[in-house]
Formats: C-alpha cells, sequence, structure tokens
C-alpha cells in the first residue's frame, strides 16, 4: 500500500507512512540508522538529495549540527509521491569524518597559526576531513560546498566534527 499525500507545501512534502521506514543518520543505508518511523506516522519531508534520499527535521536539539548534518533520512522513492519540488541539498556521505563549520573559519597552508590563510569557510558549510596534526585537522571541499577548491588545515575553534 502506498504512502498517503497529506499535502504539498511549497519545499516540502507531508506524508503518513504505509509501512516501517528506517531513517538514517546520513543519506545512505551504511549510515547508523537513526529511527524507525511506524507505519500511520507522519513525516514532513523539507530536503532531497540528488540521488532522491529525503530529509526531514528530527524535532530534537543538535548541538553543533549545521547544513545537512541537522537532518535525518529516509531512501529515496519512500514517500510514493512527486518529491521534485523540494530542495535539492548535497548530502554526507557515510563513514567519511566531516568538520562542521559554526562561524567564519580561515583555512591555512600549514598546520600553525601563523600560515598563510588561504581561504575563509562559512557557517553551514562542510569539509571533508583527510589527515589530523595535533590540533589541527587537513580538510578537503566536499560535493556541494566547496567554496574555496583546495585543501588546507583548521582547527576546531569555529567547527564541530561529524564522526562515523
Amino acid at each position: 500500500m502506498p504512502s498517503q499525500l497529506l499535502a504539498a507545501v511549497l519545499f516540502s512534502l507531508a506524508f503518513v507512512s504505509a509501512d516501517s521506514i528506517r531513517a538514517y543518520v546520513r543519506p545512505s543505508t551504511l549510515a547508523p540508522v537513526f529511527c524507525c518511523i511506524a507505519p500511520g506516522d507522519t513525516l514532513e519531508v523539507t530536503v532531497r538529495t540528488r540521488d532522491g534520499w529525503l530529509g526531514f527535521d528530527p524535532g530534537i536539539a543538535q548541538a553543533g549540527n549545521t547544513g545537512s548534518f541537522r537532518y535525518r533520512w529516509i531512501p529515496p522513492g519512500t514517500a510514493g509521491a512527486d518529491t521534485t519540488g523540494i530542495p535539492v541539498v548535497w548530502g554526507p556521505e557515510a563513514a567519511i569524518t566531516y568538520v562542521m563549520i559554526l562561524d567564519d573559519t580561515p583555512v591555512r597552508a600549514e598546520p600553525e597559526y601563523g600560515s598563510t590563510i588561504s581561504a575563509l569557510l562559512h557557517h553551514g558549510e562542510a569539509a571533508e576531513v583527510v589527515g589530523t596534526s595535533g590540533e589541527w585537522y587537513r580538510i578537503a571541499g566536499v560535493d556541494g560546498t566547496d567554496s574555496w577548491g583546495t585543501t588546507g588545515w583548521i582547527t576546531l575553534e569555529s567547527a564541530s566534527l561529524s564522526e562515523m
């Protein structure tokens, strides 16, 4: 039995689940399961990924989670409705550690405060962690949020980790 469409509001979709649906921490079945949505529960989807994963706000406090990291995800096709009007966002991959930028954060050429600033990341952006050196994290841009196009070093003074 398909899910029942309740409302399609500009940029969101509310539906009633016909079956039990697993929701994931990231848009991948390789990510940890966040919860199971029971048959009859209503869910409002507000974003989707390019490959069709549907994101919703879980309605719980998530200190330090910004951008796509604040959503929980259900697999493509789960809503049983047209989702083309829902905004497309970048979705973090499973099994990758990211930094979530909380405030303007300088990206440095080397892991030291006196090093040249090669870029500035802004609130809501994210980067993949590709290495560490003491309190420094070597980062690389990620699909959909790479505004600086290179690798560099940051500390967690204005960022937080999202580990899997």
